[in-house]
């Protein structure tokens, strides 16, 4: 190249056009600028001239007689010589088409006439620009590679150990004397080793060989290697693929990382204990839970029972006290065991259908006493443009609700209380919904509003303080949030009130209803009565009880027909399904343990699409005797939607049966039976004579006394004798028949059926209230289940012994 009149670097162009006129107007315009021009009427003079004398650009004719343009660039860029020769294409042929298939022939730009002269002498120049560019960069990349080699060569002044070794056999070529040191080897036998000869993992041999081959540099952070002396060290390595004397060679550096590997070990050592010691947490604070909310429900209900009475004003004082200190307490534990969940990462969010607007009003219903009590207004509104039908943990949203509101009412003295919806935005798919919980209460000082959500953090954090709590429900509210991909913040102005504001983003539901629920309330969402939901004491389901134990199964009977739902029942899982195959029902009562098929597999195979049950999406109530809340969240993985733990109370069965009522109405679905149903007269099918009513009360005071009065009063005087009749003549004759198959089952060693067996007797003991027996069938279970057999004989006579004495008491008249 040479420098032209402009003073920019020029070169030779040749021009190729089987038009001379518009040869000779490139050339004009290409010699005025300095360029040296050599020209070609068709594809075969082009060849020729390329390869005579190789020019630094060719501007080239598509359409040219003999051999066409991209037939011409075709073989240009086949030849070494000239393929990297830039090419542009100068045609008047503009179809996309002949575009593509010149640039596929190796063209390097395309230029359709009539050109612009200005701008084709701009793409001259760029791409001659370019050429140089790239003729710059070959040559410094290949002086670059020698000075490398050479820099090599010095590479023993390095600090740090360096080996050169012959690729890939390992034959060491050089080493540095730190190098030696650290293997042991003096500097002037170092090259009588193979480095493969310092690993301690044969398979890291391989690797090194594979990467030395493969790449030209590969780090690796740690390699378990050994010198002459047998010692043990850790390094992190960097090997490269070099040129030396001719031959491939490997130039490997080395860290020491031994003390680092120690820290690692140490620190993973202790992060296993501290797993071992969160998972002993949890299922102590699991159990401690269960053994403290069994006293407490007992406080609690006793507490209402005795404010039921006939009391002065004193005594009403103070069982009101302690009904209110136990509630709180209550509140406190459920703090505390979702924050361990939260933290442990333990607790997954539903992804269900459901009404926010119902969910709202279920919340806030929860919370009008107490804002009555203290005088305040508790209001809503619920916008117009805010969607209903929504996908996500109603249950959850809920929570974070009645935490805010019930924050809210508990600072607040005079005014009101506000829950505020809104849509923020919306998608086909999704909804983001702002909730704002505001009140004109004390405020929270701006000083702790950024510490507000961190856990047992309160704004008053004064020993004299005035309100109550754990500090946890804020923290809780915030985490649930965001495990929603949601946001909550505060603003308040100290004595003026506070505002929660949560952002939360939820699938929508493809059937949409926007607005409030219509419903008559003062404080609740505005609207005309005859469009309110009817009341949830008049809807009625009909319940599938999937149960084998007699006894529990009359007592389920027994409470689920004192409330006004229907019950069928089945007495195994594999049962279960088939009858949802054949009839739909609202919910399923579930046992977990059951023969032939159990409650987890069964609630598996209900929701799987294939099974063709009438509804996959059912509400299914787990009944377990389980206290651990890992093996309850296990069944609620299973695809089961709640729980009630055996025995079953009557308060917790109607809590989980309201439940299924709320997910039925939030899905949209009519209930099977929406009528009060009718009793009928039963008839007595029991072998026994009827049994003396003082009897009866006896037999079942332990079960009832936990339970609240009015749960059964729907029940008349006649049909409560006869009830508990039938309930201890199953209960008689199943542990009588249990028994003698514990018997057969000891003499024939099968462990199993005697555990089977067990665990039905225990289930139908605690069911009853005859704790005793309770304990010693499970302490039989769980012995027959450990097959420690030397200790069944005495507790299968202990069972046995116990039956007769509460058989003996049932059977005495008087008692």
């Amino acid at each position: 190249m040479v420098y032209g009149s402009l003073g920019g670097e020029v070169g030779d162009i040749l021009i190729v056009d089987d038009s001379s006129t518009v040869r000779c107007l490139l050339s004009s315009l290409f010699e005025d600028q300095g360029f040296r021009i050599s020209e070609a009427a068709n594809g075969s003079e082009a060849l020729y001239c390329a390869k005579k004398s190789i020019p630094d650009l060719i501007l080239l004719d598509i359409n040219l007689p003999g051999i066409s343009g991209v037939e011409v660039c075709r073989k240009l860029k086949a030849n070494p010589r000239t393929q990297e020769i830039p090419i542009i294409f100068i045609s008047a042929m503009d179809r996309p088409s002949e575009i593509v298939k010149a640039f596929k022939s190796g063209g390097t730009d395309y230029v359709t006439k009539p050109f612009n002269p200005s701008e084709l002498m701009a793409r001259v120049r760029v791409h001659l620009e370019l050429q140089k560019e790239i003729a710059y960069r070959k040559k410094v990349q290949s002086d670059l590679q020698k000075s490398k080699n050479r820099i090599q060569l010095i590479f023993d002044a390095t600090p740090v150990p360096l080996i050169l070794a012959k690729a890939p056999d390992g034959d060491i070529l050089m080493a540095n004397d730190r190098a030696a040191k650290v293997f042991g080897v003096l500097p002037e036998r170092i090259c009588q080793q193979n480095a493969f000869e310092f690993l301690v993992d044969p398979r890291t041999k391989i690797k090194l060989r594979e990467a030395g081959q493969r790449t030209q540099t590969t780090d690796f952070d740690e390699i378990e290697m050994k010198n002459l002396n047998g010692d043990r060290f850790w390094n992190s390595m960097a090997i490269r693929k070099v040129e030396f004397e001719g031959r491939t060679a490997i130039l490997a550096g080395f860290y020491d990382i031994t003390k680092r590997k120690h820290t690692e070990e140490a620190l993973a050592k202790a992060k296993e204990e501290a797993e071992a010691a969160n998972r002993a947490k949890d299922a102590f604070l699991a159990m401690m839970s269960h053994e403290i909310r069994s006293p407490l429900n007992g406080v609690i209900g006793m507490s209402e029972i005795l404010q039921a009475t006939d009391l002065d004003d004193q005594q009403r004082h103070y069982a009101k006290t302690v009904h209110n200190s136990a509630n709180s307490l209550l509140g406190i534990i459920n703090d505390i065991l979702d924050y361990s969940k939260v933290e442990s990462g333990k607790l997954a969010l539903e992804e269900i259908p459901f009404d926010l607007a119902k969910t709202v009003e279920s919340s806030l219903e929860l919370l009008r006493h107490r804002a009555k009590e203290k005088g305040l207004e508790l209001q809503s509104s619920f916008g117009n443009k805010v969607p209903r039908f929504l996908i996500g943990d109603p249950t959850r949203i809920g929570q974070i609700l009645i935490n805010l509101v019930g924050n809210a009412i508990k600072f607040t003295e005079r005014g009101h209380v506000r829950v505020d919806l809104q849509c923020r935005r919306e998608s086909a798919a999704s909804a983001v919904i702002k909730l704002t919980v505001s009140d004109t209460g004390i405020g929270i000082p701006s000083a702790v509003q950024n510490k507000l959500f961190r856990p047992f953090q309160q704004a008053d954090v004064t020993t004299t303080r005035k309100f109550g709590g754990t500090g946890l429900g804020l923290s809780i509210c915030k985490k649930l949030v965001e495990m929603m991909h949601g946001e909550i913040t505060v603003k308040s102005v100290h004595g003026k009130g506070a505002s929660f504001i949560v952002f939360l983003q939820m699938g929508k539901q493809q059937k949409q209803i926007y607005g409030p629920i219509s419903l008559v309330s003062a404080s609740g969402f505005a609207g005309s009565e005859s469009n309110s939901p009817v009341s949830s004491h008049r809807k009625r389901l009909r319940i599938l009880l999937a149960e084998d134990n007699l006894t529990n199964q009359e007592i389920a009977k027994i409470q689920v027909e004192s409330m006004g739902h229907t019950i069928d029942i089945q007495p195994n899982g594999k049962e279960a399904v088939e009858a949802l195959k054949r009839c739909p029902y609202d919910a399923i009562l579930m046992d977990v343990n059951m023969p032939e098929m159990d409650g987890i597999t069964a609630t598996r195979l209900i929701r799987d699409p294939k099974t063709g049950v009438t509804d996959k999406h059912i509400y299914i109530i787990a009944m377990t005797a389980s206290a651990l809340q890992q093996e309850r969240e296990q069944f609620l993985e299973a695809g089961m939607s709640d729980f009630v733990a055996k025995p079953v109370k009557m308060k917790n069965l109607i809590d989980a049966l309201q439940r299924a009522i709320d997910y039925q109405s939030s899905r949209g679905i009519s209930l099977s039976s929406n009528e009060k149903i009718k009793k009928k007269p039963r008839e007595k099918s029991f072998d026994q004579e009827p049994v003396d009513l003082n009897r009866v009360d006896r037999f079942l005071q332990s079960f009832q006394e936990e339970e609240d009065a009015n749960e059964m009063a729907d029940i008349d005087e006649e049909d409560l004798v006869y009830i508990n009749e039938a309930v201890i003549a199953i209960f008689l004759k199943e542990v009588s028949n249990r028994i003698l198959k514990l018997k057969e089952a000891r003499q024939a060693g099968d462990l199993e059926i005697m555990r089977v067996q067990a665990h039905a007797i225990a289930g139908s003991a605690g069911q009853c209230g005859k704790r005793e027996l309770m304990k010693l069938s499970r302490r039989l279970e769980h012995q027959a289940s450990d097959g420690q057999t030397e200790s069944l004989d005495p507790l299968l006579d202990s069972v046995e012994e116990t039956f007769a004495a509460i058989k003996c008491e049932l059977s005495t008249p008087g008692i």
